[in-house]
């Protein structure tokens, strides 16, 4: 399996985000506007016909390289749906849960599904967000996406411009994907960059703030109640903060209740929306924080009237 791949075209490979390997399924690579199948001469085809078959063993034997054969090193990550590998790349896990008597999952047996998640640091994929939101100033931004459309690449590469600029910045890298840890060429993340990987979030940003006396403290995928605490926190020592979550549409934004709750802690300026995994890097829309604030009062007002007095879009 691993010779077939590295025989693929690299004009494939420059294009594969995603390479997902179940049991006893076909090698699937999902590209940047369609799904492809690996065959078993190493060409790549639209269609399943003389597709490479992944083999239980197969999928055994990639897991325990993944986990450099000490799954039990790994046990926290892959209860959490992942694991990490040199280079930044998340691989995500499924199979099957077992758990303690307090029903929390303690670990994973007959893994059936890998999904390796390829990055890539790409150089200046932010000039546009840097550009408009941060020439002579600094802000504190939102960064929302939809799965693959590039929210932790551009994060990456928006450290490294506002890091070399001067700007102090805490990287809280929490699965090893902003600095993209190998132990031999990490990404450039800017001189003027403090990385806390594999801490969590919580903690970090709160060790960050006693300790190092950051200008930025950026975070990649907050969407938990403490993290959301921890960033009001740190925004209340007048701290600017960069984050990314997950949205789809403007009106995942102002509906999403960890979203509101982000927009409701008064830390943020604007809000950068993303498009879809065919356009990874390319910014939608740009948003005032303030308007949508406004909007979801206005949403919430709407939703306290009786039936009859509410206005509603029938599509």
């Amino acid at each position: 399996m691993k010779s077939l791949l590295l025989c693929v075209d690299s004009s494939i490979k420059k294009d594969c985000n995603e390479i997902r390997l179940r049991k006893n399924k076909p090698v699937v690579l999902m590209l940047k506007n369609r799904c492809a199948f690996l065959r078993n001469d190493g060409a790549v085809s639209d269609e399943k016909i003389n597709s490479y078959i992944c083999s239980c063993d197969e999928l055994n034997d990639t897991f325990l390289r993944m986990c450099d054969f000490s799954v039990h090193s790994h046990t926290d990550d892959i209860t959490e749906g992942y694991i990490t590998v040199e280079g930044g790349h998340r691989v995500g896990v499924a199979g099957t849960a077992a758990r303690d008597k307090n029903d929390n999952i303690v670990s994973v047996r007959d893994v059936s599904s890998l999904n390796i998640r390829i990055a890539r640091n790409i150089l200046n994929c932010s000039n546009e967000i840097y550009k408009r939101l941060f020439y002579n100033k600094t802000q504190s931004i939102i960064i929302a996406g939809p799965p693959a459309s590039g929210k932790t690449t551009i994060l990456r590469d928006l450290i490294r411009k506002l890091s070399d600029n001067g700007t102090k910045i805490c990287a809280i890298d929490e699965r090893n994907e902003i600095a993209l840890k190998s132990g031999k060429n990490d990404a450039d993340i800017g001189i003027n960059t403090d990385v806390y990987s594999g801490y969590p979030k919580t903690a970090a940003i709160d060790i960050a703030l006693r300790t190092m006396s950051p200008q930025i403290i950026a975070i990649d995928e907050v969407c938990e109640d403490g993290e959301i605490y921890a960033v009001k926190k740190a925004a209340n020592c007048g701290v600017n903060i960069i984050v990314t979550v997950h949205a789809s549409s403007y009106r995942e934004l102002i509906t999403r209740q960890q979203i509101k709750s982000l927009i409701n802690t008064y830390s943020f300026d604007k809000i950068v929306l993303l498009c879809g995994a065919d356009s990874p890097g390319k910014i939608r829309d740009i948003y005032d924080v303030q308007e949508l604030r406004d909007e979801i009062y206005r949403s919430s007002i709407s939703l306290d009237l009786p039936c009859n007095e509410r206005s509603f879009n029938i599509i």
